[in-house]
């Protein structure tokens, strides 16, 4: 068994540090080169969160601004089964505040003209302007209490519905999702 010398050792992690200290060096930024400036506002969709309000269930759409220093105004979108856009009114958020939004409500309050594209599922999303995505996130709780199911669908930033399905030949969204439905025949005993 042959014994290592420590001070080669030592020598080897000395010029090892060295060679790291004098790369970062190269690589330090001059003062007047970091940026000083937030990168551009721009309109944030988030969006494809799924829906229903058949049966006995209910979906709630949640908000919630993640900015822990600033408020957020996010506007909230339900689109109809028929690809309806109906937006709902600005919601000031305060700092890292969380809304809850009825969704059957939200539709029963909607104008007459929203109303008669009514439907009992669709998906949601909202709607903002920051200089950086994520600032706000959302999603649905759907939830039969009777039967005791409850699922969650995430809302995802650049994703929005495609209002013309029926006539679009390909669609660059995909939307995956798994439903569990019990039935008097089935048992989860």
């Amino acid at each position: 068994m042959r014994l290592v010398d420590h001070r080669s050792l030592l020598f080897v992690f000395i010029i090892s540090s060295a060679f790291d200290i004098s790369h970062a060096q190269d690589k330090a930024v001059n003062p007047g080169e970091i940026p000083t400036s937030d990168p551009p506002m721009a309109s944030r969709d988030v969006g494809s969160s799924y829906w229903h309000i058949d049966g006995n269930f209910e979906s709630v759409l949640h908000i919630k601004n993640v900015l822990e220093t600033s408020e957020l105004t996010v506007t909230p979108v339900l689109w109809m089964a028929d690809g309806t856009e109906y937006d709902l009114a600005p919601i000031p958020l305060q700092k890292a505040e969380s809304v809850s939004i009825n969704i059957a409500h939200a539709i029963a309050d909607a104008p007459s003209s929203t109303r008669q594209h009514a439907s009992l599922f669709g998906s949601a999303g909202i709607r903002y302007s920051w200089n950086w995505r994520d600032a706000a996130i959302a999603h649905v709780s759907t939830t039969d209490e009777i039967d005791s199911l409850t699922y969650i669908t995430h809302a995802s930033a650049g994703i929005a519905p495609n209002p013309d399905l029926k006539n679009a030949t390909t669609s660059s969204n995909v939307v995956e999702a798994s439903i569990l439905k019990a039935s008097s025949r089935s048992s989860l005993s």
